[in-house]
């Protein structure tokens, strides 16, 4: 099943995620499958079966983010031989070995209009089956950095978050005293 469907900002690619753990990369002109990005493991710590929820491509040219139902988010680089990501650039995002310490399940993910901040949306600890009782959750990386820019974990909404966006960046003059940082929606 596929779970995810983005575009590049460019329009040339779409990056699709899904149950098999893969990401294929397509050329959105002709429909053909170019690339298939294979990073993520197929079974959670807990051994059951994992699945790729989310991929945002940077606004700048060069890197696609995968992330899978544990937390493990893969920050692709794109090769300039093929035109298309091959290699796995390292990643600050925790991986599922530290994933069940921080009780987290992504949904979402997303760069800001620079890419340099990634920002990452789901659920917290999950009690029951039921994971709309779970507190929503959202996480921001400076993500060639190394370092978890914001960690919201959740006080009072339950729920997933499913879809997060950057707002785009001011463009003129701004009045006297508004800040240029962005703003981070999610859904």
């Amino acid at each position: 099943m596929v779970r995810g469907v983005t575009a590049s900002r460019d329009g040339r690619f779409i990056a699709s995620v899904s149950d098999d753990m893969l990401c294929k990369i397509w050329n959105a002109e002709t429909g053909e499958v170019i690339h298939i990005l294979a990073g993520h493991q197929p079974l959670t710590p807990n051994h059951y079966p994992s699945m790729l929820y989310a991929a945002a491509f940077s606004p700048t040219v060069g890197f696609l983010a995968t992330a899978d139902k544990v937390g493990h988010v893969v920050v692709w680089e794109q090769s300039r031989e093929s035109n298309w990501p091959r290699s796995k650039r390292p990643s600050c995002i925790p991986g599922p070995q530290t994933a069940a310490a921080l009780d987290r399940r992504v949904r979402s993910v997303a760069f800001s209009y620079d890419g340099k901040l990634l920002a990452i949306g789901g659920t917290g600890q999950i009690n029951n089956v039921d994971h709309l009782e779970a507190l929503a959750r959202l996480e921001v990386f400076d993500w060639q950095e190394n370092k978890r820019v914001v960690e919201h974990a959740g006080d009072k909404h339950k729920g997933l978050v499913e879809r997060i966006e950057f707002s785009p960046p001011e463009t003129g003059s701004l009045p006297p005293g508004a800040t240029t940082r962005p703003c981070l929606r999610s859904f």
